[in-house]
């Protein structure tokens, strides 16, 4: 008889009449694999990338796993991603639309203050300097716009490690720094 059918009947004989979760009791958790609370997180930038956008344009995304020893969701991995407009021979603001100005403002607003880049270094950064930085990062929960009994965790606010820590010494925070 085959090694793995018989290990295969020895194991559902152990574990006949129990439950596939064993003794867990899984009824209050999230079925979303992706799922992080609402809540500020320390995480790591593990990974900065141009991709392809659906359009066939092309956006940034950034990549972060929380760095959280003892949080419940130490390990997880959040992604932001930034559609670009296509910039190829334009060099002026006055040249573009008010939604790639908009895409343009929130990719800067993230990069400035996750990262502390000045303002007058933003022109400068490079894909590459991104990568292996700890920033604080703040998800919110959103309900889907058609069906509302769905929810989603999106990244709202960026914070550079010193800012955070800067903030919560103000604020007498007992964060784990």
């Amino acid at each position: 008889m085959d090694q793995q059918l018989v290990t295969n009947q020895e194991e559902n004989k152990m574990t006949d009449g129990l439950s596939i979760f064993g003794d867990l009791d899984v009824s209050d958790m999230n079925d979303d694999p992706f799922y992080v609370a609402p809540d500020t997180y320390r995480v790591m930038c593990t990974e900065a990338a141009w991709r392809e956008t659906k359009e066939g344009g092309r956006a940034l995304a950034l990549n972060y796993q929380i760095t959280q020893p003892g949080n419940d969701f130490d390990g997880k991995r959040l992604q932001d991603f930034f559609p670009m407009p296509d910039l190829k021979g334009r060099t002026s603001l006055s040249e573009l639309t008010a939604d790639e100005k908009d895409q343009i403002a929130r990719m800067r607003r993230r990069i400035r203050t996750g990262w502390d880049v000045p303002e007058e270094e933003l022109n400068s950064v490079k894909v590459s300097t991104l990568v292996n930085t700890t920033l604080y990062l703040t998800v919110k929960e959103n309900a889907d716009k058609t069906d509302p009994s769905k929810k989603y965790t999106n990244i709202v606010k960026s914070e550079s490690e010193a800012a955070f820590s800067e903030r919560a010494s103000e604020m007498g925070s007992s964060f784990d720094l």
